[in-house]
Order: structure tokens, then sequence, then C-alpha cells
């Protein structure tokens, strides 16, 4: 769905980014990578931690196209499926991370459990996505805002 159909279905709004604002999400995402990596730390939290930096990945891109989402049910399968739009995100990755905001959800209600797996897959893909965001940030000399 494009991110003009989301809008028209309640699911996006428009507004401008704010002054600093992509500065801001690049700490946050490097936070979320850096604790994601700390071997120390339970696999539950290093999935979220993971998860948060691909969902922040995807919450500034739509900022930098001057979208936010609204509150809705779907609002991290929103933010998630507007990669494809954003930043060109192919569907087998926004599958993946869409199952992985699955796995994160059952480790919160049902304290499913996480493998070194999950999170090595995890940490990897968020890793890669955040490498691809800087090339796009760069590509619309959006780094600084």
């Amino acid at each position: 769905m494009s991110l003009q159909d989301m809008e028209l279905s309640g699911e996006l709004t428009r507004e401008a980014l704010t002054s600093g604002e992509v500065a801001r999400h690049l700490v946050a995402i490097e936070d979320w990578l850096q604790a994601a990596d700390i071997e120390a730390n339970p696999n539950r939290t290093r999935l979220e931690q993971a998860y948060s930096a691909i969902h922040g990945i995807a919450r500034i891109a739509l900022r930098v196209d001057g979208y936010r989402v609204t509150s809705t049910r779907r609002h991290h399968q929103v933010a998630l499926e507007s990669l494809t739009e954003t930043m060109g995100v192919g569907v087998e990755d926004i599958d993946y991370f869409l199952s992985l905001s699955g796995e994160r959800h059952n480790d919160i209600y049902d304290a499913a459990p996480v493998t070194d797996s999950d999170v090595s897959d995890a940490t990897a893909a968020a890793a890669n996505l955040a490498k691809k965001l800087h090339v796009w940030l760069e590509a619309r000399n959006a780094q600084d805002s």
C-alpha cells in the first residue's frame, strides 16, 4: 500500500519534520543496536532492543518523508510496512520484520522463549537496516535534520 493510501485510510498523517528530530532518532537507534549486541543481556532484552531499532528506523524514515503513524491498533505494522515505500525495503525483509514483531509480542505477553539464533538474526537485520538508513538519509541530505 502506498503512503498516500495509508494516509487516506487514516493510518498515517502528514506532519513536517522538526529540527533535530533525525539526529535524536539516530542516537536512539544506535543505543538500541548497542544494547542488542551486549551478550550479557538476556536474549529477550536483546531481541526487544533489535526490534526497537528496526521499528525506530521505520518511524524516522516516515518522518523524513513527512508522515507520522496515527494512533491505531496497527501502528507497528503500518510503520514496518511503510519501509517498502520510504526506503525501498524488499517484501521478504518486511515479512521478517513483521514476524519479529510477532515474536516480540509473544515474548512480552506469553514469555515465549527467545533463542540465540533469534537474537543473532534480529541483531543482524537491525544492523543491516541501520546501514541502509544512513545511506538513504545521506541521499536526502537529512542526516543532521
